[in-house]
């Protein structure tokens, strides 16, 4: 009966809002001290001059929630983003227990659900997150993350371009490349002609392979390798975080396991 009475207590018990605010807020200690600084410098400065605020949470107890409904609910609980613009995101992580058993998730606020739709979330996480992840690099995983959350916001790119960029498997462009250069290396011998085989290619074949053939690779797409430079390390003092604005969460998102 005692354990009865006491479930929904340990249900609706969330995480208190930090004192100081904080964004990243690291529960298990599974970033180094410098990382955790670095990634809370960047994601400031990112709502500073953007308004849109994106909120770290590395935890062991989702307190009996789902991870999805843990996350929507502590980004409203906290007032993550700004009211009005609804503009938060939720980042959660639980990297205890077994393979398949850790977990990740992206929680968008209203605001954002139609900029980062929840299978954009979801490849944010499949892409960005969870390989790194694997590696046991989870600053690297977070940081890569936050920073395609922060261009899509930003309007640097959409979602549908993200999504078809992420559908093309590396590679896979310069298939057409070497099939002319083997086409035109054939041809070549047959005609035992020995000048290079650039000089027998059209210039439009060439123009066309050059400005697509490398487009297999996805960073470079939307300039995201180059775009983590804030994330670069540096255990500089932390950020001044004014505190959350009262945005609202409505479900969006989507999430992991690893």
């Amino acid at each position: 009966m005692m354990a009865m009475l006491l479930m929904p207590a340990m249900l609706w018990a969330l995480p208190q809002r930090p004192v100081p605010p904080r964004l990243v807020n690291d529960f298990v200690g599974l970033l180094q001290p410098a990382q955790q600084q670095n990634l809370e410098r960047t994601l400031v400065d990112y709502g500073r001059s953007h308004t849109t605020q994106i909120a770290v949470i590395i935890t062991d107890d989702l307190h009996g929630y789902p991870i999805a409904d843990f996350s929507t609910r502590v980004g409203e609980a906290w007032g993550v983003g700004q009211a009005g613009f609804e503009n938060g995101v939720v980042i959660t992580v639980v990297p205890v227990g077994g393979e398949g058993q850790r977990e990740v998730y992206i929680a968008v606020g209203y605001g954002l659900e139609g900029v980062i739709p929840d299978i954009t979330a979801r490849r944010i996480v499949e892409n960005e997150v969870i390989p790194a992840f694997r590696q046991g690099d989870y600053y690297k995983g977070l940081a890569d993350a936050s920073q395609v959350i922060m261009q899509l916001a930003a309007g640097e790119f959409s979602a549908q371009e993200y999504d078809e960029q992420q559908q093309v498997p590396a590679g896979a462009l310069i298939f057409p490349f070497l099939m002319v250069v083997v086409i035109m290396l054939l041809l070549s011998r047959k005609r035992k002609a020995y000048s290079s085989v650039g000089k027998n290619i059209p210039f439009w074949s060439l123009f066309w392979l050059l400005t697509h053939g490398s487009r297999g690779s996805r960073g470079s797409f939307g300039n995201f390798s180059s775009g983590r430079g804030g994330f670069g390390g540096g255990s500089g003092g932390g950020s001044s975080f004014g505190g959350f604005g009262g945005g609202r969460f409505g479900g969006g998102g989507a999430g992991g396991r690893w």
